[in-house]
């Protein structure tokens, strides 16, 4: 049986567009992303989420850049989060990075992400990597380690420097 010639003219528009446009329908394959079973169900708008695995409760919002005497205060904003929200470890806040990274359109240029898109992009919660993110976790010498969510590293930052505010709770 045949397709109907609707349907076919559609996969037809679909495959040359994939064509004409090369890689870009694959900066947004449907794998990208956690683990379906990552995180308990949550809508597009919810404020917060909360990790199956870890039970951490997280703040879609991320705060704008601060230096690390700043990130005690960012997370008192994250009202939403409710009481015990503080500055993740280091080892909580690497439970959000991403083995392989989506390409997003910010700011007038393609970048690769190292977190969910589902969980913690999109058009109201958006998370930049302009800037590493803080953790509480010390590194010596005056430094705190931070996240890196455009190469899904950890890097030492001094807390003089930026750095973006996602805010956790247990």
């Amino acid at each position: 049986m045949r397709a109907p010639r609707l349907f076919r003219i559609a996969l037809h528009v679909v495959a040359s567009l994939a064509c004409v446009m090369g890689t870009a329908l694959a900066a947004y394959p449907d794998s990208a992303g956690a683990p379906e079973d990552q995180y308990e169900s949550f809508d597009r708008t919810d404020p917060i989420l909360t990790d199956a695995k870890t039970r951490l409760v997280w703040a879609r919002v991320v705060s704008t850049q601060v230096a690390f005497a700043g990130t005690a205060a960012a997370c008192l904003q994250r009202a939403e989060l409710g009481a015990g929200r503080r500055l993740p470890t280091v080892k909580e806040l690497l439970t959000l990075v991403d083995e392989f990274p989506h390409e997003r359109y910010d700011n007038g240029r393609v970048v690769a992400k190292f977190i969910d898109p589902q969980a913690f992009s999109g058009s109201t919660y958006v998370t930049p990597v302009d800037f590493p993110y803080w953790t509480s976790t010390p590194a010596g010498g005056g430094r705190y380690w931070a996240v890196d969510f455009a190469t899904g590293e950890v890097v030492a930052r001094t807390a003089t420097d930026l750095g973006h505010v996602r805010c956790v709770r247990q």
